[in-house]
C-alpha cells in the first residue's frame, strides 16, 4: 500500500523548487555534481515540471485544449517517454561501455538533462522549431553529466549522444512533417 506522507512531499517539493532554480543559474555545474535522488523525488521533478511547463504552453498557445493537455496529460506523457529514453541510454551505456550504472541515475540525469528543454517548452507554440534547440541543449548537459558521474571516454560518449539525440530530432522532425502535411491537406 501507498503511503502519502505529506510533509515529506512538502519537504521534497521546496528541496526540488530550490534545487531547480539553482541548477538553472548554471546547468553545466548541476550536471558534474547530480544530487542522488530517490525515485520519488525525480518523478516530483519530472513530473511538476512537466505539468508546469505543459500548462505554460498551453497558456502561450492562448487554447485551453493545450492548457488541459498540460495539467493532465503532459506530465504523463513526459514522464513515460523519460523512462523510455532513459531506459534505452542505459543500455546503450551497458552495451557500448560494458558498464553498469543504476538505472534511476541515468534516469535522474535525463530529468536534469531536460530541465531548460522543459523551460523552453513554454515557448513551442510560438516557435516550433525550439525543440529542436531544447534537444541540442539536452545533449550537451547528458553529455557532461555521463562523463563526469560515470567517468567514462569524452569522445565515445560525444558520439553516443550525438546519434541519440540525432535519431530525436529526426523523429521530431518526420512527426513535425507530417503534421504540417495534414494541416496543408486540411487547408487544400
Amino acid at each position: 500500500m501507498l503511503d502519502f506522507n505529506a510533509e515529506k512531499f512538502l519537504g521534497d517539493l521546496k528541496y526540488l523548487s530550490n534545487f531547480t532554480l539553482h541548477f538553472l543559474r548554471n546547468p553545466i555545474e548541476g550536471m558534474k555534481s547530480a544530487p542522488n535522488l530517490d525515485w520519488g523525488q525525480v518523478l516530483l521533478l519530472q513530473g511538476s515540471l512537466s505539468l508546469f511547463s505543459g500548462v505554460l504552453a498551453g497558456i502561450v498557445s492562448q487554447n485551453i485544449i493545450f492548457v488541459v493537455w498540460g495539467l493532465l496529460l503532459f506530465p504523463l506523457l513526459a514522464l513515460t517517454i523519460s523512462f523510455l529514453v532513459s531506459l534505452s541510454l542505459h543500455y546503450l551505456i551497458l552495451f557500448f561501455f560494458q558498464k553498469e550504472f543504476p538505472v534511476r541515475q541515468t534516469f535522474i540525469l535525463l530529468v536534469l538533462a531536460n530541465i531548460p528543454f522543459l523551460v523552453l517548452r513554454v515557448l513551442s507554440p510560438l516557435f516550433y522549431t525550439v525543440d529542436l534547440v531544447g534537444f541540442i541543449i539536452v545533449g550537451f548537459l547528458l553529455v557532461v553529466g555521463i562523463v563526469e558521474n560515470y567517468k567514462l571516454e569524452k569522445q565515445k560518449v560525444i558520439k553516443l549522444v550525438f546519434y541519440f539525440i540525432l535519431f530525436i530530432c529526426l523523429s521530431w522532425l518526420a512527426q513535425y512533417g507530417y503534421s504540417l502535411k495534414q494541416d496543408w491537406t486540411r487547408i487544400s
